[in-house]
């Protein structure tokens, strides 16, 4: 094993399953109020503003799905 290999694996934090369960709660209680303040306020968008936020939920999903995906 090289010297980066074990430094990663030194970086490695094994979670409690409780602490799993409050993240996956946090992110649910996110996605909930977004989707309620965009339903409360009748939210529209400019295109160029339709763009970003595209791209940004985007990035956003592709930083999760990377943060969560098993070496």
């Amino acid at each position: 094993m090289s010297g980066s290999e074990k430094e990663q694996l030194s970086n490695v934090v094994s979670i409690g399953s409780a602490e799993a369960e409050s993240i996956l709660l946090n992110l649910r209680a996110l996605r909930d109020q977004i989707v309620t303040a965009w339903r409360e306020r009748g939210v529209v968008l400019s295109r160029e503003e339709q763009a970003v936020l595209h791209a940004e939920i985007q990035q956003t999903c592709e930083f999760l799905t990377n943060l969560t995906r098993h070496p």
